[in-house]
């Protein structure tokens, strides 16, 4: 699949809305394992994100975003533990 809209995301759902705890797997190679709201159909709640390129993620979502404290692993071994605020 070929897709050149930024953020676009792939993922099977039988006909009803997220809620609860669901994987998504990301047009980027990326998965994410986590809550979803289902009447927003977006991530909600606590996640983990399992980027493409090997970084990892585990932090709370709100509106699709990363939001309040979480921990970020870089592929050099760093690891950021803090806040994540949309802006």
């Amino acid at each position: 699949m070929h897709t050149t809209h930024p953020g676009a995301r792939l993922a099977l759902y039988a006909y009803r809305e997220r809620d609860g705890l669901q994987a998504e797997s990301l047009v980027d190679g990326s998965l994410y394992v986590g809550r979803f709201d289902g009447g927003q159909n977006q991530r909600s709640g606590y996640g983990l994100l399992s980027y493409r390129d090997g970084r990892f993620a585990a932090s709370g979502w709100r509106g699709d975003m990363r939001e309040g404290d979480g921990c970020l692993l870089e592929t050099d071994g760093h690891i950021y533990h803090g806040p994540f605020r949309v802006r």
